[in-house]
């Protein structure tokens, strides 16, 4: 008799501890359960290189006017912003040219340009005003009725300075770009004394 009190009052007194083991294991269970639930809910990160929302497209006008020639220019390009003052972009081109010995010129060409930011002149606005530094080669193709220029391809080589208004969420942006073409492969012994020092002038959007 006395053995089976002994064991009621030991069983009596574990309750409470096995009470506790059981309210710790459901707690265990209910946070893995959670940490779980926020593992699924939560999104993966996205590092991915290439995004199509990085992708521009737009195009300019330019002119270019000497003592020699004038000439108006309208370029179509797409591109891709490598991060957000960075741009490289890929260019298709046309160009009239009318010379002072009344030569006619057809240009098509493509080129590939870059434009980085260097500059912000209002960096508190959502929508800045920036200089930016510009770099480009183009693969030119003369198309003329004159024998002088008929069938005459060239490469060149250009920089410039610009402004660009940015407009919208995405960077969009219109800009006025001024060039300098610094090496054309036509010209024998090209040097600095032999550059056109005319600037090119060109007005442009970016999407």
């Amino acid at each position: 008799m006395k053995k089976l009190t002994w064991a009621i009052a030991l069983f009596l007194l574990a309750l409470p501890v096995m009470a506790q083991s059981v309210e710790s294991d459901s707690s265990v269970v209910a946070t893995t359960a959670v940490q779980t639930k926020q593992k699924k809910s939560t999104p993966q990160k996205n590092d991915s290189f290439f995004k199509v929302s990085n992708i521009t497209y737009g195009g300019g006008v330019g002119f270019n006017l000497t003592k020699d020639y004038a000439n108006v220019l309208v370029a179509p390009e797409i591109g891709y912003r490598l991060f957000k003052p960075w741009v490289i972009n890929l260019m298709l081109k046309y160009q009239y040219t009318h010379y002072s010995d009344n030569a006619n010129v057809n240009l098509w060409g493509i080129g590939v340009s870059t434009k980085v930011d260097l500059f912000s002149f209002s960096k508190k606005s959502a929508t800045p005003t920036r200089l930016f530094l510009y770099g480009g080669y183009n693969f030119d193709y003369y198309v003329s009725s004159d024998v002088r220029y008929d069938k005459m391809s060239r490469n060149t080589a250009g920089a410039g300075l610009g402004l660009r208004q940015y407009f919208g969420s995405r960077g969009s942006n219109a800009y006025v770009l001024v060039s300098w073409i610094l090496w054309d492969d036509t010209v024998p012994e090209w040097g600095w004394d032999k550059i056109e020092w005319s600037p090119n002038v060109a007005i442009g959007v970016e999407f």
